[in-house]
């Protein structure tokens, strides 16, 4: 079992390479829950919102079917394990997916990982968009 203070420690540190190497969230909406999982496409950002992005509340965008199982509602949480199912806490690889495809033009980032869970944060383009 990972202690919080891990997962933090963790998250504060790909927050700093994920801004060193200029990584991006990711937009997923073409990706089947197969493509998601065999491409692992989704980049560990920590608290780094790159130049070009928001990072959304979950809750207050999409509703208050989102977002559980997260501080307030902010982000998503889903099962890195494989081994969760429909109806838990948090999302399945194919609920995660379903979300990507209901709700095309997001991208997504991971906050936070632990041992069985990650918690995916939802972003969009801002106007502040440097080329």
């Amino acid at each position: 079992m990972m202690s919080y203070e891990q997962i933090a420690s963790d998250a504060a540190k790909a927050a700093r390479t994920a801004k060193r190497r200029g990584k991006r969230p990711v937009f997923l909406s073409a990706l089947s829950a197969d493509g998601i999982r065999n491409a692992g496409p989704v980049p560990f950002l920590g608290d780094y919102v790159p130049r070009g992005f928001k990072r959304l509340h979950v809750r207050d965008t999409f509703g208050e079917r989102w977002g559980h199982g997260t501080a307030d509602g902010e982000a998503l949480l889903v099962d890195s394990s494989g081994f969760g199912s429909r109806g838990e806490l948090a999302l399945t690889d194919q609920e995660f997916a379903e979300f990507t495809q209901y709700h095309p033009g997001y991208a997504y980032g991971i906050l936070e990982a632990g041992q069985f869970q990650i918690v995916v944060g939802v972003f969009k383009r801002s106007s502040k968009e440097v080329a």
